[in-house]
This record gives C-alpha cells, sequence and structure tokens, in this order.
C-alpha cells in the first residue's frame, strides 16, 4: 500500500519538514508549481523584471501579492517547532 502525499507531508511536519508542495512528484513538487496556482503568471512577470533567479523571482512574488494563508500556516509551523 502507497502512503498518501498528505499523510507524508503530516509526518514530515511533525519531524519539522515543512513544504507548500502539493505531490511529490514533477510538476507539482517545485516552488513554481505552488506560485501559478496561487498568482497565475507572476513568475513570468517576475522572470521579465528581475532575471531568472528563483530566490529573486520568489521574493519579487512575495513583495507584490497578497500574503497566502498557506504560506503563513507553513511559516507559522516552522516558529512553533523552532519555539519548542
Amino acid at each position: 500500500m502507497q502512503t498518501s502525499f498528505d499523510t507524508l507531508r503530516e509526518i514530515g511536519r511533525r519531524h519539522g519538514i515543512f513544504t507548500l508542495a502539493s505531490a511529490a512528484k514533477p510538476p507539482n513538487e517545485g516552488i513554481e508549481a505552488f506560485i501559478e496556482s496561487v498568482a497565475p503568471g507572476e513568475l513570468t512577470r517576475a522572470s521579465q523584471i528581475v532575471g531568472n533567479s528563483k530566490p529573486r523571482k520568489g521574493r519579487h512574488v512575495a513583495a507584490t501579492t497578497e500574503s497566502r494563508a498557506a504560506v503563513d500556516a507553513l511559516y507559522t509551523g516552522v516558529l512553533d517547532r523552532s519555539n519548542s
């Protein structure tokens, strides 16, 4: 029996491993898939402004779009884990 990705994500979270991925396989495993799902077209726009650097594109999208609940929840989990 294969374990679902949601189950694996929860096990990881309990051990301090966090992800925004929606699946363990391409194309849904990368941060690009998450960004495209919540801010369609923003990565393309960011590439035109800051180039192809993933960190720069991510920073640009984060700075120019609204905060997302999934990102807030991820960072809350990270902070809770680091404070315990």
